[in-house]
């Protein structure tokens, strides 16, 4: 099966034909080599697929400030914790781990 793949214009067309036809979302995924789950989406969506808006790669995330990324590693090495951290520098929690590692720091979870 084709995860995580780009479905293109023919493709999302085909699904839809298929679907108005009567074909179940199942059997779609199995002649086309897609899951069954994508099947059923763009069957629900429409045969319109021109007009529909085609998907845009992922903008790139925003770079956290120098600054702030030494004042967590800083605080990191003293043994805060990501919590903390986050609060005290203002920022995502979730941002903690990915600076410790790009810094190679390695957290302690808990």
């Amino acid at each position: 099966m084709a995860v995580g793949h780009y479905i293109t214009e023919d493709k999302r067309r085909r699904i839809w034909q298929m679907a108005k036809s009567g074909i179940k979302p199942v059997e779609i995924a199995r002649r086309l080599g897609i899951t069954p789950e994508t099947a059923w989406r763009w069957s629900k969506r429409g045969g319109d697929v021109e007009t529909r808006p085609k998907p845009t790669p992922e903008r790139p995330p925003a770079q956290t400030p120098e600054e702030i990324e030494d004042r967590v590693v800083e605080l990191r090495l003293e043994g805060w914790r990501t919590g903390e951290i986050a609060a005290e520098v203002g920022i995502d929690p979730h941002t903690v781990p990915a600076i410790c590692k790009r810094r190679g720091v390695w957290l302690v979870r808990g």
